[in-house]
């Protein structure tokens, strides 16, 4: 599943999903914002572990070519592309937007995306198939201290009103 490569799978986000006040709020019990490379094949650990009865939240943003000779027919959104685990070997959760999650055993996250056919715990069946990939996403993890929804969407709200003409 995770092999040695010679490419960096993640840099820290030139810009990132949310905008987060420093320093973080008391809800907010860990944050990491990424860069998911279009060209990886994989699922890549992000470094952010999370620990049973955490509750994350993933926010993404960005676009993936997966044919780029083929002039913008297969540009992607994050949603449905960007897959994400919770644990090594667990089965692929698809992103399909802002969740709250509640986190069931150990583990610490890994992302990727689907530029070919994978296997359900996201190894690319087809891995040549991402060569020619282009694009990327901006990705936000949240671990929340609580799994309020109220206090959660109320944070979030002030921080989408940070940045008003963001629209992704």
């Amino acid at each position: 599943l995770m092999t040695a490569t010679s490419f960096v799978p993640f840099q820290y986000a030139a810009s990132s999903v949310t905008k987060m006040p420093k320093p973080l709020p008391e809800i907010v019990k860990d944050y990491k914002s990424l860069t998911v490379q279009a060209g990886n094949p994989g699922m890549h650990h992000t470094g952010v572990q999370i620990t049973q009865g955490d509750f994350i939240t993933i926010l993404a943003k960005g676009s993936i070519d997966l044919y780029p000779e083929q002039a913008n027919v297969h540009v992607y959104g994050p949603k449905g592309l960007l897959l994400f685990l919770l644990r090594e070997n667990e089965r692929l959760g698809e992103y399909v937007g802002p969740e709250l999650i509640e986190i069931k055993e150990n583990g610490a996250i890994y992302l990727g995306y689907r530029g070919s056919p994978m296997s359900t715990h996201g190894k690319p069946l087809n891995p040549e198939h991402f060569n020619d990939d282009t694009g990327s996403f901006s990705v936000d993890i949240i671990v929340w201290k609580t799994g309020d929804p109220i206090l959660i969407m109320k944070f979030l709200e002030r921080a989408s009103l940070s940045q008003p003409d963001d629209r992704d």
